[in-house]
C-alpha cells in the first residue's frame, strides 16, 4: 500500500500567503554557500557557524528573509529538509496549530528563531518536514544582515502558552534585488516540485493539510496548487511511474528575463556548470542545474498560456 503524507484533514488548513524558502541538508557547507551564491546568483544574507548547534547559510534577494537556507548536518544526510510556508500572523498560526494538534498529526519542532518568526513543523511520513510560520518583524534586516547570525539555541515555542498575536509582518510587495555577481540571476523562489505516485492524492495534503487550493482540470497528471490569498502557484506535483511515496523533485527560482537567462544557459560551460536541460516551451523557458548534492534547481522565466498542453505529461522537468 503507498504511504498518504496525512490523512485527508480539509479543515486544518494552515492556508499560507506564499512558499517563503526551501531548505536543504548539504553534504559540505562551503561547496553549497559557492553554488548558491556563485551559480545561482543569490546573496548570502547569513551564516550560522554554532559549534554543536548547526553550521548553516542562507540565501536571498530580499522576497523574504531567505529564500533557500542549507546546513550541514553531522550525519551526511544530504536532501530536501523543509520547505517554508510564511502565514499571515501568529493567530493564524496557532489556530491552524490547534486544529492539526485536535487531529493528530505529527510534529516536529515548535520555535520560537531569535525574534524573526514563530513557526510549526508538520512531519510528513516520507521524512519531509513542512515549516509553517508568522514573521514577528518587518525588519528582518537587522537579523539576517550578511553576518554571523545565532538563532537557533531559543527554547522551544508553546503556542498555547500565551494569547497569539493578530499583528501582521507578511510585506506582500518586499524590496527585491538581483545578485548581478551569480551565473545566474533570479530574482526569488518561485515554486517546488515533486513527483508523486500514480494513485497518490495530492490534495489530501496540499489541500487538506496546507490549505492550497488545486488549479486546473481535475483529470490532469500534473496538479498545480495554489496560495488561496494570491492565486499564485506555489507547488506542483506530477505522477511518476515506480515510485512509493512523493518525492521531491526540484525548486525553481523565478527569472524575470528570457535574454539574461539564454546568456546565463550560454555562459555555463566558461564557469565550469552543466545545465543538465533546458525547456522552451509556450508557458516557460528554463534552464536545470544541479548543486554539489544532487539537487536540482531550475531557472525559470514563465510565459502567457501554453501549459495545458503539458497537464497530462509525465515529465516534471515540463512541469
Amino acid at each position: 500500500m503507498e504511504s498518504q503524507l496525512a490523512p485527508a484533514l480539509p479543515d486544518v488548513a494552515f492556508a499560507p500567503q506564499r512558499l517563503g524558502h526551501a531548505n536543504y541538508d548539504v553534504a559540505d557547507l562551503d561547496k553549497a554557500i559557492d553554488f548558491f551564491n556563485r551559480v545561482c546568483g543569490l546573496a548570502i544574507v547569513a551564516t550560522e557557524r554554532v559549534p554543536g548547534v548547526i553550521h548553516a547559510a542562507f540565501f536571498g534577494n530580499g522576497h523574504t528573509h531567505h529564500d533557500v537556507g542549507v546546513v550541514q548536518r553531522a550525519s551526511g544526510k544530504t536532501g530536501l529538509n523543509h520547505l517554508g510556508w510564511e502565514l499571515l500572523n501568529e493567530v493564524q498560526l496557532v489556530s491552524a496549530y490547534r486544529r492539526a494538534a485536535a487531529r493528530q498529526l505529527q510534529f516536529g519542532d515548535l520555535t520560537n528563531r531569535g525574534g524573526l518568526s514563530k513557526s510549526v513543523y508538520i512531519r510528513a511520513v516520507d521524512g519531509t518536514n513542512y515549516q509553517f510560520y508568522a514573521d514577528l518583524t518587518f525588519d528582518w534586516r537587522s537579523i539576517f544582515h550578511g553576518g554571523d547570525i545565532d538563532i537557533h539555541r531559543n527554547p522551544i515555542w508553546d503556542p498555547l502558552a500565551e494569547e497569539p498575536s493578530p499583528k501582521s509582518f507578511y510585506n506582500p510587495t518586499p524590496t527585491m534585488k538581483i545578485h548581478g555577481e551569480g551565473l545566474f540571476h533570479p530574482l526569488r523562489i518561485d515554486h517546488a516540485t515533486s513527483i508523486i505516485p500514480m494513485s497518490y492524492s495530492p490534495e489530501e495534503f496540499w489541500v487538506g493539510v496546507c490549505g492550497l487550493v488545486r488549479v486546473g482540470p481535475r483529470t490532469a497528471n500534473t496538479y498545480r496548487f495554489a496560495s488561496a490569498s494570491t492565486g499564485k502557484i506555489e507547488v506542483m506535483a506530477v505522477r511518476a511511474r515506480g515510485i512509493k511515496s512523493p518525492e521531491h523533485h526540484h525548486l525553481t527560482l523565478h527569472v524575470e528575463d528570457e535574454a539574461d537567462l539564454r546568456a546565463s544557459i550560454a555562459a555555463a560551460p566558461g564557469k565550469g556548470v552543466t545545465v543538465e536541460r533546458v525547456v522552451d516551451e509556450p508557458h516557460k523557458l528554463s534552464a536545470f542545474v544541479r548543486d554539489p548534492d544532487r539537487n536540482l534547481i531550475e531557472f525559470s522565466v514563465p510565459r502567457i498560456g501554453g501549459f495545458d498542453g503539458v497537464l497530462t505529461n509525465l515529465d516534471p522537468f515540463r512541469a
